[in-house]
């Protein structure tokens, strides 16, 4: 399986200073691209790197130079696997919780907020725990957060990042843009007219 996507945004979240507090989706994306730009030195290709192109020999190179890896550990090679995905998973997801409303996501988990630190700390809660866990960030039943690497995501996770992003997105639009996709965006929400 090729992991050379993912091995880049390993690469990069492991240079991140301070992963234990939440970071929206549109500003580690900026930091990431600007970090792969200058190991790359092209910043056209930054976000299509990112966002799974394929990479040419050069920047291949370049990456295998920058990391200290060889070319078949960083194609594939799981760079994930060198720490405990669930605990980065873990931790990225609480640290998206607002503040002040830790102890109200603790209590809807059935814990208490130091057993969240312990996992966030490395410990493993029981799989009965994990799912609660997925359930209450709105992750798809499908989601091991054992193995997909959620902490590496450059979209937004949680259902306040989603909301956000959202809300940012259609800010962002000029009167033209908004009126063209209010029908679409009326009927995907359920509003009848």
């Amino acid at each position: 399986m090729d992991y050379f996507n993912e091995n880049i945004r390993y690469l990069l979240c492991k240079k991140d200073e301070d992963r234990s507090r939440a970071v929206d989706p549109a500003t580690r994306l900026a930091s990431w691209s600007k970090r792969l730009e200058t190991w790359i030195g092209d910043a056209g290709r930054s976000r299509i790197l990112l966002f799974g192109g394929p990479p040419s020999d050069r920047e291949i190179a370049r990456l295998t130079e920058i990391s200290g890896r060889d070319v078949e550990t960083l194609r594939n090679g799981r760079l994930a696997d060198e720490c405990s995905i669930l605990t980065e998973n873990i931790s990225f997801l609480f640290a998206t919780v607002e503040h002040g409303q830790m102890s109200a996501v603790a209590e809807r988990l059935g814990v208490n907020q130091s057993t969240i630190q312990r996992w966030r700390s490395g410990s493993k809660p029981a799989a009965n725990k994990q799912s609660k866990i997925a359930e209450e960030f709105g992750l798809p039943p499908s989601i091991d957060l054992n193995d997909n690497t959620l902490f590496l995501s450059l979209d937004p996770i949680s259902l306040r990042q989603k909301r956000e992003w959202l809300k940012a997105r259609v800010e962002e639009l000029d009167q033209h843009e908004l009126t063209e996709l209010f029908p679409a965006l009326r009927r995907i929400l359920g509003e009848k007219p």
